[in-house]
């Protein structure tokens, strides 16, 4: 018994380490490499349009 709760203490504090080490280097990546907006948008596509290809779609079969 004694076995386990050591076992499960040690896997309990490497798991919490674990946690806090990502999140730390989560915080280090952030700060020195922010996040740029993302420069490919994708266009915009109306409803009249979408509706035309799926027609399109429809008649060829």
């Amino acid at each position: 018994m004694q076995l386990t709760v050591i076992g499960m203490g040690v896997v309990f504090f490497f798991l919490a380490f674990l946690v806090a080490a990502v999140n730390l280097l989560s915080a280090v990546t952030l700060r020195f490499f922010p996040e740029k907006p993302n420069a490919l948008k994708q266009p915009e596509v109306n409803d009249n349009l979408i509706a035309a290809i799926v027609a399109a779609v429809i008649s060829k079969y």
